[in-house]
């Protein structure tokens, strides 16, 4: 889909909806602020591809996906709820899934389904430790030569500094995928973890908000405001943006609960497709934009179809 001048105005949409601070920058550990490049003026309509601000692209693979897991609300708390119109306008601009389901229960099961393909046995567990002893989605990337970064507003740690303890005072261990695996976590892919957005997009971006930008400690309309100061940016570096939310608490259906779901960006048709969906079909279809191999329940799951 051509997104143009349209996700400017979703930006302004949301802006001037529901209450909560996540428009502004968060601070990091550091002090700094953590904040991508906000979107061009509306007099400038946004292209649906660019060069500018990403990565060479090995073997050909010039695409750029962006993944945000936002946290325990389901479908109905977001998708036409008056708090979050950012949400709601970008689901008629790109690909709705309107019968998406988290796995299990609570977070840590669904952000393992993501990154590896299976729950691993942790179905009613949270806590972050030990790291999986399995492959993961990060490090096929790597493997790979695509580039990755994951963006973790307010991570305590760093390039150099792989911080692995459960919490910060607004940071959750168990919302990060790629360091829930020790194929990332226990190797030098740590660095790629940073509580800065990158300067260059790479091929794929995990985005991890803080708790409250998340949705997890605040309200919905927290969150949309967040997405809204942050997802036309991306757009504008044409890359296909995924946004998902955990579970859909208190919602149990399918293991993990009905949940909002889009995807957006260049070559994304607007329509609504009512197939059955997991996280194990946000794997798959990453898995598949970019030639790997699919891990685990990923092999028999509907892919979300990046173009």
């Amino acid at each position: 889909m051509r997104i143009g001048v349209a996700m400017i105005v979703l930006a302004a949409l949301a802006t001037a909806g529901c209450g909560g601070g996540g428009g502004a920058p968060s601070p990091t550990s550091s002090g700094h602020t953590s904040t991508l490049p906000g979107p061009p003026s509306s007099s400038t309509p946004l292209p649906t591809s660019t060069s500018t601000g990403t990565s060479p692209a090995p073997g050909g693979k010039g695409r750029r996906i962006v993944v945000v897991f936002m946290e325990n609300h389901n479908y109905a708390d977001v998708e036409g709820n008056p708090c979050c119109p950012f949400e709601t306008q970008l689901s008629r601009r790109g690909r709705l899934f309107t019968n998406y389901y988290g796995v299990a229960y609570p977070s840590k099961p669904n952000y393992l389904a993501f990154g590896g393909g299976s729950t691993f046995g942790q179905a009613g567990s949270d806590n972050p430790l030990p790291v999986i002893q399995a492959p993961s989605l990060f490090h096929q990337l790597s493997a790979a030569g695509v580039s990755w970064a994951g963006w973790v507003e307010d991570y305590p740690g760093g390039p150099g500094r792989c911080y692995l303890q459960p919490t910060g005072s607004t940071y959750a261990m168990r919302h990060v995928a790629p360091l829930l695996f020790a194929d990332v976590a226990q190797t030098g892919l740590c660095n790629r973890i940073s509580a800065s957005p990158p300067r260059v997009l790479p091929h794929f971006l995990w985005v991890t908000p803080n708790t409250c930008n998340d949705d997890h400690d605040c309200s919905p309309s927290v969150g949309d405001r967040w997405l809204a100061a942050h997802v036309p940016a991306w757009l504008h570096r044409g890359a296909e943006v995924f946004i998902t939310y955990d579970t859909g608490n208190p919602d149990h259906t399918h293991g993990g609960g009905h949940v909002y779901a889009v995807l957006a960006g260049h070559g994304v048709r607007p329509r609504v497709d009512a197939r059955l969906m997991s996280h194990y079909s946000a794997l798959a279809g990453v898995e598949r934009a970019f030639g790997l191999p699919l891990l685990g329940a990923a092999r028999t799951a509907t892919p979300v179809p990046f173009p």
